[in-house]
């Protein structure tokens, strides 16, 4: 029988939570499952499990992270929602929220959906408070950055640090 190191979870939470509780019913504990950041919530469900889980996101680190951006997020989860914890569908929601805003305020006169997606396909290396949103029509990507959640610890691969400088 097969005894994996490494598992690639390419699903949603519920699916990638599944599969991982069958690998613990079988006896494999000693693998490391990895994500995409709509699994983020597993990571908290493994923990429970003493069970390393990680994942990549084209966000940077909705906790610890200094864009700008990122700390008005804390900021205002804290104040409107004191509940919640911050999270990376959070920030990526805020963030895509933000970025139709900008696209709003651009429009000239009447506002359609046709201007409005002008609006974005123009931002180009858009700064959104130290988050950089270069926004590519042919494949509709506007994030270069990816970073990689280690557990706890998050890995940015475009070194926030350094622009931050």
């Amino acid at each position: 029988e097969a005894s994996p190191k490494i598992v690639l979870c390419l699903a949603t939470s519920r699916p990638t939570a599944k599969l991982i509780n069958r690998f613990f019913e079988k006896g494999h504990f000693a693998t490391s499952f990895i994500g995409t950041d709509a699994t983020f919530i597993v990571g908290e469900i493994m923990k429970m499990r003493r069970a390393q889980f990680s994942y990549a996101s084209y966000m940077p680190d909705p906790t610890g992270s200094l864009y700008k951006i990122v700390k008005e997020y804390r900021h205002d989860i804290k104040r409107f929602s004191p509940k919640e914890r911050p999270n990376i569908l959070g920030l990526a929601y805020y963030i895509h929220a933000t970025i139709i805003t900008e696209g709003l305020k651009k429009i000239d006169g009447e506002i359609t959906k046709e201007k409005l997606l002008h609006q974005i396909e123009s931002m180009k290396k858009f700064d959104l408070g130290g988050f950089e949103v270069d926004f590519d029509k042919s494949n509709r990507h506007a994030y270069p950055l990816q970073t990689v959640f280690l557990g706890e610890e998050s890995v940015t691969a475009a070194s926030e640090a350094a622009e931050l400088e």
